[in-house]
Parts: structure tokens; sequence; C-alpha cells
């Protein structure tokens, strides 16, 4: 299984002036992908072709992942693939077999790992070195969607959860709908679907799909750039890094923007992955030696 030569650095939290890039994959992604192997972080593109992100979005508490994503810009290519990691894949994290989403939240010499305990399990179930990272929270997506007037799209089944624990409440009808920031979070969180836990997964790339189609234009760009003059964000990317890949970050077509989910299974309240399966997809579409991966302990 191929590595990172060196883990990124945890980064602080600053204002990304160049959010407007960023459009597509949670409207985060083209922006958080940009970066330079001269980078004073010792970030790499792979073999100067490809840069891979980690994106995740954190819970409330801020201690464990509720999204994760593993994102490669072909910079030779122009192409983007992306894929989609259920917070409740079931691997052996902090000495036992638990969710994913607990590897940001372990501790090494009194500490928290954070995000590099979250690049750690992601880079053994995937065989993807990663570059670069950024963590968003919540408030942050929903702010963002907003700044873009919404996203429209189709539920298909009326949505209704309470968890006074999370402060969470969810009610949205079935039908067409433009979602504003706080609905399209709670439909991103939503997993107690009739079909079962993977249907969050499915409708997760549905959305992110659609923020692709409906946004991915100039005339947001200037709305995203605007919102992102007031945001803090945590990365360890440099503006100057932002700029560096601008030129090739727009002339990627929506055509060439795909998203995958890990193949698996649900199992009680884990996702059971498909090694196999998601071998020969790294392999295929990510173009990285997927032999080693795993979600059991490395020996």
């Amino acid at each position: 299984m191929k590595r990172a030569k060196k883990k990124p650095e945890r980064g602080t939290k600053i204002k990304i002036l160049s959010w407007a890039l960023g459009i597509f994959v949670l409207s985060f992604l083209l922006i958080f992908m940009i970066g330079s192997n001269r980078s004073k972080n010792g970030l790499e593109t792979d073999r100067g072709q490809k840069i891979n992100v980690l994106i995740t979005g954190m819970d409330n508490d801020g201690l464990r992942t509720d999204f994760l994503m593993a994102a490669s810009l072909d910079t030779k290519e122009k192409k983007v693939n992306a894929l989609l990691i259920p917070a409740n894949t079931k691997m052996y994290v902090g000495g036992k077999y638990q969710k994913i989403s607990a590897a940001h939240a372990l501790f090494q010499n009194g500490r928290a790992k954070g995000i590099n305990g979250t690049i750690e399990a992601v880079s053994r179930l995937s065989a993807i070195p990663f570059n670069c990272y950024v963590e968003f929270s919540q408030s942050d997506f929903s702010k963002f969607i907003d700044s873009l007037g919404g996203v429209e799209f189709d539920i298909t089944e009326d949505l209704k959860y309470t968890d006074p624990t999370q402060d969470l409440k969810i009610d949205i009808k079935k039908g067409h709908h433009l979602l504003d920031g706080e609905d399209a979070q709670k439909l991103f969180r939503y997993e107690s679907y009739k079909s079962g836990k993977s249907e969050r997964n499915i409708t997760q790339k549905k959305l992110l799909e659609a923020l692709v189609n409906q946004k991915f234009s100039p005339k947001y760009i200037q709305k995203a750039a605007d919102f992102a003059k007031n945001s803090d964000i945590e990365t360890n990317l440099k503006v100057k890094d932002i700029i560096s890949y601008s030129n090739i970050l727009l002339g990627v077509n929506r055509d060439d923007i795909n998203f995958f989910i890990c193949p698996g299974k649900s199992e009680g309240d884990y996702w059971i992955a498909d090694t196999e399966a998601l071998g020969e997809m790294i392999t295929e579409v990510f173009g990285y030696d997927a032999q080693g991966i795993t979600t059991d302990k490395i020996k």
C-alpha cells in the first residue's frame, strides 16, 4: 500500500479568499485540492500529476468525523475522482474494531490524533496517499449553501427524525425542494431511510452531483468568494498554493468530475467495506496499487 511520504501537519485556520474556485464536491472540493510540490507544508503531488485531498466534515462536538471523502485531481488529465467513505465504516482503529469516524478522536501521548488519525485510517482503507486535507463544520456547510442560494433536490420520502442529544430535528417532506443550508445539512446527515442506512450514502452522492450541476458556473463563483472572505476552515494549504493550480481547476469540465461510494453493505450500525471490490476501484479509477488495503489491524 502506498502512503504519503510525509504526513501533513495540522494547519492553522486560515481565510481562503479564493474559495470561489471550490464550487463542487460539497462545493468545497476544487479549492481544497489545490496544492504545490514546493509548498512549505511539505506537500507533494503524486509523481507531479495527482493531488489528493482528504475532506472531512465534523460532528457537533468536533471530535469525530461525520463525513469522509477522498478526492483526487489529475492535473494532467484534468479530471477529478472522489470516493465517499461512510463514517460508520467498520475498521480496526484505536486497538479495536469501531467506526472509522472514531479515528479522529483517538488519543496518543495525551493528545487527540485528529486529522492525522483519520489520514492513517483512510489511507489504510484506500491506499491513497494524501497531499492535503480540509476540515469543515456543519455550520460551515450550511452557511456556504445559503451563500449560493440553496440547492434544488428531489426528496424521495418523508424525512423525520429527532435526536435531542445532537440538538437535531429533521422534518422534510417528500418532493422537489429548494434546500437552504440548514435543510441541506439535515439531508446530508439523515440516515433513517426505509431501505436502510446505506441510502444515506446514495443521497450524499446525489446531493454532491446536484451541487456540481447547479453551481459549477461563473454566476456562483463571486458568491462563493464573498462568503469565503468571512469564513474560516481548517486546512494545511496556503493561499499561494491555491492560486498556483487555479488554471487547472478552471479547466475541469463537469463531465470529468466523478463520485464513487465505497463498495460494501450495511450490517447493524456498521458499513462493511468490500475490500476486494474497493481494491479494483482504487486500481482502475484512482490508479494506485491497492493490494494492501484492509480494514483490519496491520500485522
